[in-house]
């Protein structure tokens, strides 16, 4: 069961992110689809604690593991700091390139108080949903398959930025990149809480920011 679980997370992403880019264009309201995505994230973990309980608890371990405070937070610090690096160079290649991300994604960039309220939520739940999934226990089961950090951390990333296959390619390479910063304190000091925070602040100032950022960079028209 834990095999064919961490087979169909790996397949999962990249359909999911193909599929949701069609489903965007046909559904208006930023807050169904928050709601939705919080509702999907929540089976998914479900499923995947339950999974992961009957077979050795790595994921859990991760999560729980004997690491001091001030570690954690010096390693949550770093890790969100290079997520952010990563979104700034992919802003620098956007201007550049002259490429803003695709309109569906600025669509669902959260406008109003209550959005932005239900955004966060909504970022809690992925930061710390798809950690748990991805670096958690997919990560575990494949490096223990491939008996390789680095090429289980390269597969998982490779699953986890073609999930984001509804934005452009800059976006896929980004969140390839940022996978691989993800892992890092996984392999390092075994722990699952400096990648949930990098996650989640990465996602929070992307949300929150990105699009006052893309017009003062000029790569949209200001909102009226």
């Amino acid at each position: 069961m834990g095999a064919l679980w961490t087979i169909v997370i790996l397949l999962l992403g990249p359909v999911a992110g193909a599929v949701s880019g069609r489903k965007l264009r046909s559904v208006p309201s930023r807050k169904l689809i928050y709601v939705s995505n919080g509702i999907n994230l929540v089976v998914l973990a479900a499923i995947t604690a339950a999974v992961d309980f009957t077979h050795g608890g790595r994921a859990f371990d991760l999560l729980r593991g004997p690491v001091a405070l001030p570690t954690l937070v010096i390693w949550s610090t770093d890790i969100a700091a290079l997520c952010i690096a990563v979104v700034a160079v992919t802003l620098l290649f956007r201007v550049l390139l002259r490429r803003p991300p695709k309109p569906s994604i600025i669509a669902l960039l959260p406008r109003y108080w209550e959005e932005r309220l239900a955004f966060v939520v909504l970022c809690v739940l992925i930061a710390a949903v798809e950690e748990f999934i991805y670096r958690g226990f997919v990560l575990s089961v494949v490096r223990e398959w491939l008996h390789s950090g680095t090429l289980a951390v390269a597969l998982v990333s490779l699953s986890f930025a073609l999930m984001h296959g509804l934005q452009d390619w800059l976006a896929i390479v980004a969140a390839f990149v940022q996978g691989i910063v993800l892992s890092i304190p996984v392999l390092v000091i075994h722990s699952l809480v400096p990648s949930i925070a990098g996650h989640f602040v990465v996602d929070v100032c992307t949300g929150l920011f990105l699009l006052a950022v893309l017009q003062r960079l000029q790569l949209l028209p200001n909102e009226t």
